[in-house]
């Protein structure tokens, strides 16, 4: 009983400042946060690139997925495991704007215009967009 109170007083004090100390990494999948950044930003710049063609879209995706050895399955598998990381997602949805703004600034055209058909435009967007 001596032993046992000073033990679940350290792990009281311990849990208190365990504000430092970062969580664990979740379980479920082999995809690091870092990959998924990149795949899921190319997805998004091919994605926005191929609009208003489905069937382009659809081959990008093909190459992107192929390309960084991924699957649907496994950025699905991610956002599952890493959703609740809010630190993580933020990051990863920084970088998604950031691609989309440079991607949007480099196609500007014409004063008025969008430079992404169906984006804004109140048109609807294919359900398959990422």
């Amino acid at each position: 009983m001596r032993t046992l109170v000073p033990a679940l007083a350290a792990l009281l004090l311990l849990g208190a400042c365990g504000s430092d100390v970062d969580p664990p990494e979740p379980t479920g999948t082999s995809l690091r946060p870092d990959s998924f950044r990149r795949v899921l930003v190319e997805l998004t710049v091919a994605r926005l690139e191929a609009l208003p063609d489905t069937q382009a879209w659809e081959e990008r995706r093909g190459e992107i997925l192929e390309r960084y050895g991924v699957t649907a399955g496994d950025l699905r598998a991610f956002v599952e495991a890493w959703g609740r990381n809010d630190e993580v997602m933020e990051g990863i949805y920084r970088s998604v704007g950031a691609a989309i703004d440079s991607v949007a600034n480099a196609r500007s055209p014409g004063e008025g215009a969008e430079p992404f058909p169906g984006v804004r435009t109140g048109e609807p967007v294919p359900a398959d967009s990422l």
